[in-house]
């Protein structure tokens, strides 16, 4: 396998990738954050219900597989990492969500009960987390509310989708062409900024 390495400007910082998939992995997780932008009106819903705050520096660990998950966290500033390590040591990240994005949502309806990975912060922290109940009383009795948060998950979904379909290419070459197909159709164009 050939490795390849190749440098990228992101807001004045450089970034270093060990292969093209896992910049363009970075990018579809929401690195930047191109597709999720809540609405001001479901943020000041979401400031409303939430159960407690809490306030992380970089680098701690906030939730790891051995926690159950209670609350939907919503993560108000800064950006973190789910992660899990392979036999041999190794981190894999397998997502990266920046502010005004929820976590635990899915897992909290689902039969899990625990992180499937551990939680951790890349920058400083401001997360809400909302209790279950709450939560759900909010949807059901604010029916904008709900569709926007829909529209939240459906949007999460086609992330994992285009994710899959990257990660399904053999080569580099494939991956970058999926990724770039991929972003002239969120343009609805034959260009992508």
């Amino acid at each position: 396998m050939i490795i390849t390495f190749f440098y990228i400007f992101i807001c004045n910082k450089c970034y270093k990738y060990v292969d093209l998939y896992i910049f363009l992995l970075y990018i579809i997780n929401g690195g930047l954050n191109y597709l999720i932008i809540m609405n001001i009106k479901m943020k000041e819903i979401i400031n409303k219900i939430y159960s407690y705050e809490q306030y992380y520096d970089k680098d701690t660990i906030v939730k790891s597989t051995q926690d159950i998950c209670e609350y939907i966290g919503y993560l108000v500033e800064g950006s973190l990492k789910i992660i899990d390590y392979c036999i041999d040591g190794k981190e894999k990240i397998i997502k990266c969500i920046d502010a005004n994005s929820f976590f635990g949502n899915n897992l909290i309806y689902s039969n899990m009960s625990t992180y499937p990975g551990y939680i951790i912060a890349s920058s400083y922290l401001h997360i809400q987390f909302i209790k279950k109940e709450i939560f759900e009383n909010e949807l059901k009795k604010n029916k904008e509310f709900m569709i926007k948060y829909l529209n939240y998950i459906s949007k999460e979904i086609i992330y994992m989708q285009n994710m899959l379909k990257i990660y399904s290419h053999t080569s580099s070459k494939e991956k970058l062409m999926s990724f770039f197909k991929y972003r002239c159709k969120l343009n609805n164009s034959n260009f992508f900024n």
